[in-house]
Parts: C-alpha cells; sequence; structure tokens
C-alpha cells in the first residue's frame, strides 16, 4: 500500500513535553475495561492511546476543550469527556436527527443513546452537544471553539468530508493539540485515506504521531509531533502491560502499533 505522502514529512523541531512517563487516570482504566459495552468501534489500542494522550496532556499542564467529529453512541467521546479537568468540555458534533445527510452511512449519531451512555460511563462528565455538518461550522463556531487540545474525526467518510474535516481540525487545534482520524487505510472506507492525500496535497500541516494500522492515525502541530511520538514510545512498555509487550514498528518517523486485545488495563 502507497503510503509515501504520510511517512515521508519529517520534523526538525525540538519542543519538548516536560513530564515523561505518566499513569492513565483511574475513571479511564475504568472506562477501558468497559468501552466495549458501548455501540461502537474504536478498538482496544487505539482508546488506550487517546486516553494516554489526554493524561499526558494533562501532565503537562496542556489545557483546552476536547472535540469529536462523529460520535455514534459515545464510545470514543466517553474518553474524551472523562479526560475534562475543571473548566473545559468536549463537543459532541453530529447529525444525530439529520441523519438523512449522512451520505456515507458511517455511523448513524443516536442523541439519546449517547446521552444515556454518558450519563451511565461518565455521569459527571462535561459535554456539548452540536447538531451540524461539520462542513458547514463556519469562523463563529471556529472563534468561539478554538484552541482545541483533542480532536477526533469519525464524521462523514467520503473523500472531500475527510479533507475538510482535517482542515478544520488543523484550524482549531492549540498549539500542543493531538488529532485522531479514524478508519485510515481501511479498503472498505478509502475515501478517508483519498481524504488525508488531499489534505497533504493542499498544504495540511499536521504531522503524524502515531498510527493504529488500519485503523487509527494520530498527528499533531510538526512543532509538537515528535515529542508526542518519543513520549509514546517511552510509554510503550508500560501502556501495554509487562506481561505481554507489543510490537511496534517505525516507518520513518511513524510509529505503528499492533491492534491487539492484550493491551494492560
Amino acid at each position: 500500500m502507497a503510503m509515501g505522502f504520510l511517512l515521508h514529512r519529517r520534523v526538525r523541531t525540538g519542543t519538548k513535553l516536560a513530564v515523561r512517563i505518566c499513569s492513565i487516570p483511574p475513571s479511564h482504566r475504568d472506562y477501558l475495561r468497559r468501552h466495549h459495552e458501548v455501540e461502537g468501534w474504536i478498538e482496544h489500542a487505539a482508546a488506550h492511546v487517546i486516553a494516554y494522550l489526554i493524561a499526558l496532556q494533562t501532565a503537562n499542564g496542556i489545557i483546552g476543550n476536547m472535540m469529536e467529529i462523529g460520535v455514534h453512541h459515545g464510545r470514543l467521546f466517553i474518553l474524551l469527556a472523562l479526560g475534562c479537568q475543571f473548566g473545559e468540555t468536549s463537543l459532541a458534533v453530529d447529525l444525530f436527527e439529520r441523519q438523512h445527510l449522512n451520505l456515507s452511512q458511517s455511523g448513524q449519531g443516536d442523541r439519546v443513546r449517547l446521552i444515556a451512555n454518558l450519563e451511565q460511563y461518565a455521569p459527571n462528565a462535561p459535554y456539548t452537544l452540536v447538531t451540524a455538518d461539520s462542513a458547514t461550522l463556519g469562523r463563529s463556531f471556529i472563534r468561539n471553539h478554538r484552541d482545541l487540545r483533542f480532536v477526533s474525526i469519525d464524521g462523514g467518510h467520503s473523500r472531500d468530508t475527510t479533507c475538510k474535516d482535517l482542515f478544520l481540525a488543523q484550524r482549531m487545534l492549540a498549539p500542543a493539540g493531538v488529532v485522531a482520524l479514524d478508519d485510515i487505510y481501511r479498503p472498505d472506507w478509502s475515501g478517508v485515506t483519498a481524504g488525508l492525500h488531499d489534505y497533504y496535497q493542499r498544504g495540511g500541516k499536521l504531522a503524524p504521531i502515531a498510527l493504529v494500522p488500519n485503523k487509527v492515525l494520530f498527528a499533531a502541530s510538526a512543532e509538537y509531533s515528535s515529542a508526542y511520538r518519543k513520549r509514546l514510545t517511552e510509554a510503550f512498555p508500560q501502556l501495554c502491560g509487562a506481561t505481554r509487550p507489543q510490537e511496534f514498528f517505525r516507518f520513518d518517523d511513524v510509529l505503528m502499533i499492533n491492534n491487539d486485545e492484550t493491551l494492560g488495563t
């Protein structure tokens, strides 16, 4: 599979994250044991990486709201909501009742089920629901909600929508923010991979951190991506558990994490 447009993006900055290794908070660890109970598609490895990156941000004093585009029933969104610090919130952007606009049929945002799952798994977590097509979110939305520290993109899986969502995330991201792009390099969702290609061809500036194969690409600004990659590599044995460390492979500057259900919780 041709991935040269992604794997050859070099990072030349020395920006550091002061805290090297941190622990995933108990609230996240509890949910990581149970996230399969919520209908959705976030897998074990990707869920652990998301929880760890959010914890690493918190440990390093990085603040900001979080956002997911395309929440379905909240399986991943709950991770963001649980990671909120005092004064932060998580934005759930979805078509919700406007599913007739969901042309790619990627997920089916359900407001009632989402709220019920949040009440069960993250009862005290702050969140805001935004009913919208992400492509229509304009300057006022960006101005009111910018400087996000984590953005998950799992909305429309077409080439055009993916590219637009990546540029939206780039515009809204805080300097040390992280983006997670779901369903990358999957033949059944080829529009996501094509959209990522278009994003880079049109001057996209997010640089890869890590890749859970055929599932999630993590990226950040060029200023911070290498620091995140280094910290994730250092934490890898602890993150995966001492009994059976996961394999990981480096392709140029990208860490590939084998998606396996044996990650420690």
